[in-house]
């Protein structure tokens, strides 16, 4: 459990690595806002929330939360569409637990049309077939074995 976590905020990190994100938030920021702050067209940031929040998903989540927190009526919409519940919580945690999941899990396989058979397994995608990502999870799972 320990490792898991020091993955997971490693996974938030990663997420807000400065190059990724504009300085000083705009009203007008036309891509993904966190934390205050507008993230680049084409940080992976704002890539994951674009493929995998924006839209119908995204709508449901902001009006299906009871006092901030997610609702089981878009838990049960959206089950196979995250990798854990807490990852429902918004796109940052979806980030960082789907990052953790990478790191711990095979690759997700893809059906015979070369699409993966969920939005869960789609998130995982985002990871493995990023050719940085899957040099950082070798470097980061040998230098895991060398404590565990």
């Amino acid at each position: 459990m320990y490792y898991s976590t020091l993955v997971h905020e490693y996974g938030h990190i990663l997420m807000y690595k400065q190059k990724q994100w504009n300085r000083m938030f705009s009203p007008f920021c036309s891509n993904y806002v966190s934390l205050g702050k507008c993230s680049n067209k084409n940080s992976r940031a704002n890539q994951f929330y674009e493929e995998f929040w924006a839209g119908d998903l995204e709508k449901d989540w902001k009006t299906m939360r009871v006092d901030g927190e997610v609702d089981y009526e878009f838990y049960d919409l959206y089950e196979a569409d995250f990798v854990t519940f807490y990852a429902m919580t918004d796109p940052d945690e979806d980030f960082a637990e789907t990052f953790e999941y990478f790191l711990f899990t095979k690759e997700p396989t893809k059906t015979k049309k070369g699409k993966y058979k969920n939005l869960a397994d789609a998130k995982l995608g985002f990871f493995f077939e990023d050719p940085q990502m899957l040099k950082l999870r070798e470097k980061m799972l040998k230098n895991l074995l060398k404590h565990y």
